[in-house]
């Protein structure tokens, strides 16, 4: 899930924000890796030379990665940053070490209390969440099966990831193991087998269907997904929802190259 952000980031939104000649009177030392942030965004390094805006900045973005190292056993690498306003939160992005994907860090205020949360928790259930698709989808007799789980939100409690896990699965099979089944079968044999592993509502599955038995050069991730469905190597896709009621959304079924 490595990408480069297209964000607004630190030099961009805060440079021009200050006159350059503002400094601030308190005693402010700059860490280590605050320069190497500030050198990667073109800024100076030396706190003398920033205006208080990008002082401001760089402390908060120190704050929220100490409250990732914090709440996770993991390294963190700094990506870009959003400052915050009255109706938009501000934002972190890091790239996470063990997790090797992007991780977004919102920081509001309710009133005088601080609110901090990332989808940390949702990225990382992401690995595992697969690893159950993948085995049904093998046991269907599709060795080959790519699966990439989008995990929207993980409920706290007991239960089976299946069961606590609000996802939108993604999976690319073969047209040579078909047997004879069309996508609309194999959607419905799918949410039988979700309903009975007490699968969460609110689920939604899109099949699309490869002309190559190992199309081993393909890696979906939440940034790419959309165009590896809207390829030309995709002959059909196919999806379905579960609603909140438990129901089953309409078939969504679409030719070559769609999505």
């Amino acid at each position: 899930m490595k990408k480069t952000l297209p964000a607004v980031f630190l030099s961009m939104t805060l440079g021009i924000s200050a006159c350059a000649g503002e400094e601030r009177e308190e005693t402010v030392v700059l860490t280590e890796q605050q320069k190497e942030i500030l050198a990667e965004e073109g800024l100076p390094v030396e706190k003398a030379a920033l205006n208080d805006a990008q002082l401001d900045a760089i402390e908060s973005i120190q704050e929220l990665l100490d409250w990732l190292a914090e709440s996770y056993d993991d390294h963190f690498v700094y990506q870009g940053y959003l400052h915050g306003s009255s109706t938009e939160p501000e934002t972190l992005f890091v790239e996470s070490e063990k997790l090797s994907c992007r991780i977004t860090v919102t920081r509001r205020y309710d009133g005088t209390r601080e609110l901090i949360e990332s989808d940390y928790e949702e990225k990382a259930a992401g690995e595992p969440y697969e690893k159950l698709q993948t085995a049904y989808w093998q046991s269907q007799g599709f060795e080959q099966a790519h699966v990439f789980a989008n995990v929207l939100s993980v409920s706290d409690g007991e239960g089976s990831l299946l069961q606590r896990a609000r996802c939108h699965v993604y999976v690319l099979l073969s047209a040579g193991q078909m047997a004879g089944k069309t996508l609309d079968d194999l959607l419905e044999d799918y949410l039988d087998w979700y309903r009975e592993q007490g699968g969460r509502s609110q689920h939604l599955i899109r099949i699309g269907l490869l002309a190559e038995e190992d199309p081993g050069d393909i890696y979906m991730t939440e940034e790419t997904v959309a165009d590896v469905f809207a390829s030309d190597r995709i002959l059909e896709t196919a999806g379905r929802s579960l609603q909140t009621d438990g129901s089953r959304g309409d078939p969504d079924r679409k030719g070559a190259g769609a999505c």
